[in-house]
């Protein structure tokens, strides 16, 4: 049975893959349209799933760890103050809701996107060498897997914090639908490898 967790980033990724056929429209009926954008909204939606994907994981691997002694143990730093209030609720139910909220409220400080903060986020769940695990399966090595997704989330950074335009030049990147299909074939190999490392 699929996790929740692979569940949401199917969907998620099936609703940026909806971007793709209004894109092959727009290039069909529209030549004078400039519909490269599209493709830069389902790129930054890709690594959005994957981001999406870790937030959930590690979220609910705490919360559990938190209520089972026999669990995991994390790194993540949460005020004394805060454990306290959620220790001062008498009814169990509102207790394990005020802790999944103060976990998510830290957790919103992070992005897991890049090959560094992925590795931090499965060290929060006590998972280390997580590039060697999956290298085998991925077919790649651990400096490929890495430097791949570094490509992919330093585009997806530029278009989103740099409207995808050259720094110097102002000139507009490149991009194509090949681009956004190779970033979408990765990004789903990858996430499937962490949902089998982490069942």
């Amino acid at each position: 049975m699929k996790s929740r967790y692979i569940c949401r980033f199917e969907e998620n990724i099936s609703a940026a893959e909806n971007l793709e056929p209004l894109y092959s429209f727009l290039c069909s009926n529209a030549e004078n349209m400039d519909a490269t954008y599209l493709l830069r909204s389902e790129f930054v939606l890709i690594v959005s799933a994957l981001d999406t994907y870790m937030h959930m994981i590690v979220e609910d691997k705490i919360v559990d760890s938190f209520w089972n002694i026999n669990s995991i143990s994390t790194t993540l730093e949460i005020p004394i103050c805060k454990i306290k209030e959620v220790i001062m609720i008498d009814d169990e139910n509102n207790r394990k809701g005020m802790f999944r909220s103060i976990i998510r409220d830290r957790l919103k400080q992070d992005s897991f996107q890049s090959p560094k903060s992925i590795e931090y986020a499965f060290g929060l769940i006590g998972i280390k060498k997580v590039w060697s695990s999956i290298k085998d399966t991925m077919e790649m090595s651990c400096d490929d897997i890495t430097r791949t997704l570094g490509l992919i989330v330093n585009r997806r950074n530029m278009i989103a914090h740099e409207s995808d335009r050259n720094r110097v030049t102002g000139e507009l990147q490149e991009i194509d639908l090949d681009t956004v299909i190779q970033c979408k074939n990765f990004i789903v190999k990858l996430v499937n490898q962490f949902e089998t490392l982490l069942s």
